[in-house]
């Protein structure tokens, strides 16, 4: 009962406040809290930023940007509870046999994530702030308070242990753990009935083909996509099939980053997070962000480097918000192919991006893919496509690869085709973009100097030296034959 009251109390606390405060008003506020004044409400808690004068607080460079592996590094100084590394891996046992999802410490919650590489890192949350982050989730999720129960099904872990301590009368939120789209799952799904679900796209894509061929029966009213990279022509697909528009949470264990406002545009929660842009090229769109939270206190996060590339909109949004408009998020740093340049001894840089549309854009017949480069001048691509069309669909492939490489001006890589294997399908739907390079150049650079830390003529050292651990995979939507044949899923 008591949780229904504060839920009910906290959800039109923050109606009222959102309707009497402009957005301009909103961005004010948030400009006036700068990085020195986040610093001076941590500086006595957390042993790292105690020794700092206060002429060093009112300096940037007393703050130099942290990289995820130099945070985890730091763990034990950069912590407001006196908790060691050591410690909190006990408490999560993430040396035993079965390590726990999560775990407490002094009222704090501690989680353990997987990270884009499969890397463990631990995070610390205290009560309060668990309750900040949830209705500030819970404002996107419920933009009217809710008339009827809502049923929330979510199939991200960090998510839904987030918002079902606060299940009541009229919010429910069912966590799911995607297995694939069995029997025992599409029962809970329709059992449940859930009015908003949130997934990754990967997962959506596979709801979505059970929806195509009359397996699954969905009537939900909002969907969210989150924690993998959503491109435009999945999200237009999607909406299809599900027949609602597809909203996008930008969603990590940093917080809750962003989301898409009423015209589809991702715009950076700017009322959460102070946002550094540090750019990869001189036309200054695309960058990685910077972020500095204005509540996480017991596990702060100053100018803390994300190794997600976003590409900035240029134009203001037409709903009139003034928090950072978001292009799209493009993938990870790890994300990016190195070539030569045919004209100079030099690297050449190829985006996820980049790569994506020129493959989809070579057949419409791939499903799914996977590109690899195993070496400076050598990539490899896994194409899903049906046996008869491999031969024609790889040859359209090549020779828009080719295109794109002579337009860039590298020398020209050599490309294997295979078909993509059954069981490489399975994994793909799990995650759209998923990269092995280890951060080691990456974490070296940013430590070096505060200034923009990406050199785009200059590729990772890691890059070039194990080439073969970068790999791009991304989803592609079913076409309409493959809505007829059944190939899609």
């Amino acid at each position: 009962m008591k949780t229904f009251f504060l839920f009910i109390y906290r959800l039109i606390q923050i109606k009222i406040k959102r309707h009497k405060k402009t957005n301009a008003q909103r961005i004010g506020s948030i400009q006036r809290m700068s990085l020195e004044k986040v610093a001076e409400s941590i500086k006595q808690s957390v042993p790292v930023y105690q020794n700092l004068k206060t002429e060093e607080v009112a300096a940037k460079a007393a703050f130099p940007v942290q990289t995820p592996d130099a945070f985890e590094r730091n763990f034990d100084t950069s912590n407001a509870l006196g908790l060691t590394y050591a410690h909190a891996r006990k408490i999560l046992a993430l040396d035993g046999e079965q390590p726990h999802t999560h775990g407490y410490f002094r009222q704090a919650r501690l989680w353990v994530s997987d990270g884009t590489a499969g890397r463990k890192r631990v995070w610390i949350q205290s009560e309060e702030e668990q309750v900040a982050e949830a209705f500030s989730l819970f404002e996107v999720l419920l933009p009217m308070l809710p008339k009827g129960r809502v049923r929330i099904a979510c199939f991200v872990p960090s998510i839904s242990e987030l918002l079902t301590p606060f299940n009541n009368r009229y919010v429910e939120t069912l966590a799911f753990t995607w297995g694939g789209p069995n029997e025992s799952l599409k029962l809970l799904l329709r059992a449940s009935n859930p009015t908003i679900l949130i997934a990754s796209p990967a997962v959506l894509r596979a709801l979505a083909t059970e929806v195509i061929q009359g397996r699954l029966i969905l009537s939900t009213s909002r969907i969210f996509s989150t924690t993998e990279v959503l491109t435009e022509e999945e999200r237009e697909w999607l909406s299809r099939q599900f027949g609602v528009v597809i909203q996008n949470i930008y969603w990590a264990n940093e917080g809750f980053l962003g989301h898409s406002c009423s015209f589809g545009t991702l715009h950076l929660n700017e009322d959460l997070f102070l946002v550094e842009h540090d750019y990869l090229e001189a036309d200054h769109k695309r960058f990685f962000p910077v972020i500095t939270s204005l509540s996480r206190k017991t596990q702060p996060l100053l100018r803390y480097k994300l190794d997600d590339i976003l590409i900035e909109r240029r134009m203001a949004c037409a709903c009139g918000s003034r928090h950072l408009a978001i292009e799209q998020v493009e993938g990870r740093w790890s994300d990016v192919f190195y070539l030569r340049s045919e004209v100079v001894d030099d690297w050449v840089p190829v985006f996820p991006d980049t790569l994506r549309k020129v493959i989809t854009s070579g057949s419409t017949a791939i499903q799914q893919y996977q590109i690899r480069q195993i070496s400076p001048n050598e990539i490899e691509l896994h194409l899903n496509v049906p046996q008869g069309m491999f031969g024609q669909v790889s040859w359209a492939v090549g020779e828009a690869l080719k295109r794109l490489f002579g337009q860039l001006g590298v020398r020209l890589p050599l490309l294997y085709f295979h078909i993509l294997e059954k069981a490489e399908e399975q994994e793909l739907r799990f995650r759209n973009v998923r990269q092995m390079t280890p951060m080691a150049d990456f974490e070296a650079r940013t430590e070096i100097s505060i200034d923009p830390l990406f050199a785009p003529d200059k590729p990772p050292a890691e890059a070039v030296q194990n080439p073969a651990m970068r790999v791009l995979r991304i989803l592609r939507p079913a076409t309409h034959n493959e809505e007829l044949t059944g190939t899609g899923g």
